[in-house]
């Protein structure tokens, strides 16, 4: 969980947050889509202008820059890893990042067979991601991970080109949230309620408590009476039986919805592409 904010009389913005590895290992922030296109095809990559003020381990994470191209202007995401600095005196670091060191993918996997990023026509999203998973094909994690509370300071974001010329990036501003909503793909406006639903900040906390009191001992009707003995300390029995009865419905809901996926959706596309990799694959005939 993170956010990014600029404080009055502040020439810059404070990424910050709290990364749970039992909360998905990961946190990020982005720019809502760009009302036109940022005009970048001339330039080598992006660069970042920023300091890490919460610690001095930066290598214990992943650091991450997101973005999409103009071109197909869907939720098709590139990301690039990049290294930062160690903190010095307070002292900004200039971050570059080679458009061509951007590979598409999916969550933190690669996109096999994935295209480059175009940026012939332009970018209309930037984004940030502190994770503790390597872009990769198997889900590569970094060493002695440092999850926890961060901060993340950033000056300025821009495009360079021929080495160390760089300039800002100038746009004309972002859609409002309704507007951006509005231009996504019909697939992603029904599969984000869904993915909300089962995914749900709210869910991994309850998770989260569960797995803690599991490894205390708990057995299953142990952890009902403790939930509902705190909720009625809280807010006394008779919200806390509907909280409770709440509950239950909720997850009957996903596990619906989970299976409905998996049989409907998961299945049938990873049988597809096995059968597409095991023709691929096949010998061809001798012709001679």
């Amino acid at each position: 969980m993170s956010a990014i904010r600029q404080m009055p009389g502040e020439d810059f913005a404070r990424w910050s947050g709290i990364c749970r590895t039992d909360g998905g290992g990961f946190c990020g922030t982005r720019t809502l889509p760009f009302k036109t296109p940022l005009q970048v095809g001339n330039a080598d990559g992006i660069y970042i202008l920023c300091r890490l003020t919460s610690d001095d381990e930066p290598e214990r994470r992943v650091w991450k820059v997101t973005t999409r191209s103009e071109k197909s202007r869907s939720e098709q995401l590139y990301q690039s890893m990049f290294e930062l600095p160690k903190p010095t005196n307070n002292d900004w670091s200039l971050v570059k990042i080679n458009f061509k060191d951007f590979i598409q993918v999916r969550g933190p996997r690669v996109v096999e067979n994935g295209p480059p990023l175009d940026t012939e026509n332009g970018i209309f999203q930037i984004g940030l991601v502190l994770s503790k998973f390597m872009i990769s094909n198997d889900g590569t994690t970094v060493d002695n991970f440092r999850d926890g509370y961060f901060e993340l300071q950033v000056q300025e974001i821009g495009v360079y080109k021929n080495g160390d010329a760089v300039s800002p990036i100038e746009f004309s501003g972002t859609l409002e949230k309704k507007e951006a909503d509005k231009k996504k793909p019909v697939m992603l406006k029904i599969l984000t309620p869904v993915a909300k639903l089962l995914f749900s900040e709210k869910r991994r906390r309850r998770a989260s408590a569960v797995r803690i009191l599991k490894k205390r001992g708990f057995t299953r009707f142990q952890r009902i009476k403790y939930s509902l003995d705190l909720r009625a300390r809280r807010n006394g029995w008779p919200l806390a039986i509907a909280q409770a009865i709440g509950n239950v419905v909720q997850d009957t809901i996903r596990l619906a919805l989970f299976w409905s996926l998996r049989l409907t959706l998961i299945y049938p596309i990873s049988l597809i592409r096995k059968f597409i990799k095991l023709f691929t694959k096949a010998p061809k005939a001798n012709t001679e």
